[in-house]
Order: C-alpha cells, then sequence, then structure tokens
C-alpha cells in the first residue's frame, strides 16, 4: 500500500512534468550523437570500451548529408531550443566536431544553447578554444579516474588543467567541471549498466518527463527513446526517412508518450528503468549543480498544479 501510494505521487508529478514541458509542434531540446562510440572504460556505461555491448556496436559516423539535413530541417522550424552534440558517446571522437558546432551556430541564430558533455581525454585548449570560437555555448566535463577526478588527456595534459585555462579564456561562456569516478556503480541505466546487474521484475508505475521535449537522433539516423537509450532497440523512426517534426508528431511517438501519461511503461529500456520521470528543467545550473535537479515541490508542483487541473 505503502509503495502503491508512493508510486503514485511519483506519477503525478512525473504527469506534470511532462505537461509543463511539452511542446506538441516541435520538441525543445535536440540531441545529434556524430559518432556512436567512447574512448573511456567507465564500468557503469554501456557505451564503455569493454562493456559488452560495445564490443558488438559497429563505429558508425553520420554522413554529412545528413546532419546538414537535420540543420535544414532546424532551420525551416525556426529552432529556438537547446542542440546537444551527444547522447550516450564520445562527441569530442568525431575530428569533425568544431566544423558541425560552426555549422549549427551559423545557421540557427535563435538556438537557447550549444551544449557538449564530454570525458576530457581528448580535450585540449586548442580544441577547447575552436569550440567556443565556432559557438559552442556550456561545455561540461565528466574527469574520470580511479579515484576521482586528475586525469589526464592523450597529450597527458591534466584535463582540469585544461578546463581551468578555457574558463579563464572563456569567462562568459558556460562551463562546468565534475570529478568522477570511473568505477562508480550508479542506477542500471535501464538494465544496460554493465556494473549494475538489478532486475525490475514490475516496471514503475510512472510517467517519464523525458520524450516529452527530448528528441535523441544517434548516428544512423535512429530515434532514441530518451538520453540514456543506447541500444536503441526500439527507435521511434528514422530522420533519413521522415522529418523531425513527423516523427515528434507521429503515431509511434503519440502512443509512448500516452503510454506514459497512463503510467505504462511498455518499451524493453523503458521497464527495466529506475528514474521516475520528473526533474526540474529551470536551468538554474552552477559548477555544483547538474543541469537537471530532482524536482521539488515548490518549483513545479505548486506554481502548475492550477494550471495544470485547467487544461
Amino acid at each position: 500500500m505503502i509503495k502503491s501510494l508512493y508510486e503514485r505521487y511519483q506519477h503525478l508529478l512525473a504527469v506534470l512534468a511532462s505537461k509543463t514541458v511539452y511542446s506538441e509542434k516541435f520538441p525543445t531540446e535536440v540531441r545529434i550523437e556524430t559518432i556512436n562510440s567512447c574512448n573511456s572504460t567507465c564500468s557503469f556505461c554501456p557505451m564503455g570500451l569493454y562493456s559488452p555491448e560495445t564490443k558488438n556496436r559497429k563505429v558508425v559516423k553520420m554522413d554529412e548529408s545528413l546532419f546538414k539535413k537535420i540543420i535544414a530541417e532546424l532551420v525551416s522550424e525556426k529552432y529556438n531550443g537547446m542542440l546537444k552534440f551527444y547522447t550516450e558517446n564520445e562527441p569530442l571522437l568525431d575530428k569533425r566536431i568544431v566544423e558541425f558546432v560552426r555549422y549549427a551556430n551559423e545557421n540557427l541564430p535563435s538556438l537557447k544553447g550549444i551544449q557538449i558533455d564530454t570525458n576530457g581525454k581528448l580535450l585540449t585548449e586548442s580544441l577547447g578554444v575552436n569550440l567556443f570560437n565556432a559557438g559552442l555555448t556550456y561545455l561540461h566535463v565528466n574527469d574520470y579516474t580511479e579515484t576521482g577526478g586528475g586525469g589526464l588527456n592523450n597529450k597527458k595534459e591534466p584535463i582540469k588543467k585544461i578546463y581551468d585555462k578555457l574558463r579563464l579564456l572563456f569567462p562568459n561562456v558556460k562551463m562546468t567541471y565534475s570529478s568522477r569516478l570511473i568505477h562508480e556503480v550508479l542506477d542500471s541505466r535501464a538494465g544496460h549498466a554493465p556494473n549494475n546487474d538489478t532486475v525490475i521484475k514490475q516496471p514503475i508505475k510512472s510517467a517519464c518527463v523525458y520524450p516529452f521535449y527530448q528528441f535523441c537522433i544517434t548516428s544512423n539516423g535512429n530515434l532514441g527513446l530518451c538520453c540514456v537509450d543506447s541500444s536503441f532497440e526500439e527507435p521511434l523512426g528514422n530522420v533519413k526517412d521522415s522529418s523531425i517534426s513527423e516523427i515528434w508528431k507521429g503515431d509511434s511517438f503519440n502512443k509512448f508518450r500516452n503510454d506514459l501519461l497512463k503510467a505504462e511503461r511498455n518499451k524493453n529500456l523503458c521497464s527495466q528503468c529506475t528514474f521516475f520521470g520528473h526533474m526540474n528543467l529551470t536551468d538554474k545550473t552552477n559548477s555544483k549543480q547538474t543541469l537537471y535537479k530532482a524536482l521539488s515541490i515548490p518549483d513545479l508542483f505548486i506554481r502548475k498544479l492550477s494550471s495544470f487541473f485547467r487544461k
């Protein structure tokens, strides 16, 4: 009974968050994975060098023509949301990344921002300078080591030192640095974390905010379920064949969202996910905060409850 009430409470918060951030016309966050691989050995991540999924994955770089097709549609939609050049991958492995950032920035002047998350192994001062000059507005560095932070890039330079130099050179650009343990045991990544074999017998009865604002494109054009979808077992479409708008408004995506609003996690990935599905999207960040904080009642529940029930 207690668990049931708790799940109902979490579900209500997830529904409120979902309805608050949802735009029926177009997603407000587009993620583009231009290469589907990583160069780290994090034992909690299915994209790690030694993970079972990586061993069976063919490395694919996104065709430049497909990338430009995606940007062209964002231009036609006058897109002003967030553009992120990563999902579950290491974006700096793609040597075209600076030019991709530049191309997006030049063609999409109304973007809320362009973001990259990186493990820093390929980050150098010159690469960072080039990325920011090209139009990058937010860089987050996760420095993974055995002891938490203090790692070196491929040129044996301290990652934190490079980050500090970039912060001095670009004081007005958003940057964050996190010291991370390479063998952290986190959540189960919806059943895909190599070091967490948790199996959920009954899926959480809760909605999830991610599919109500995110659009995550892998390097071959497939659309993932959310930002932790590393396997893309059940893609919602492919941007080679359909437009972002068509997929976002399409039957598959709408059914997926409607099922979640009914607390039905029917997708394989969702059935093993331990995330209750509600987040605070107010973007209040600093060096000690993550981009998305767990939802607090005053922040969303009280402010949005009355408008929710008027709909």
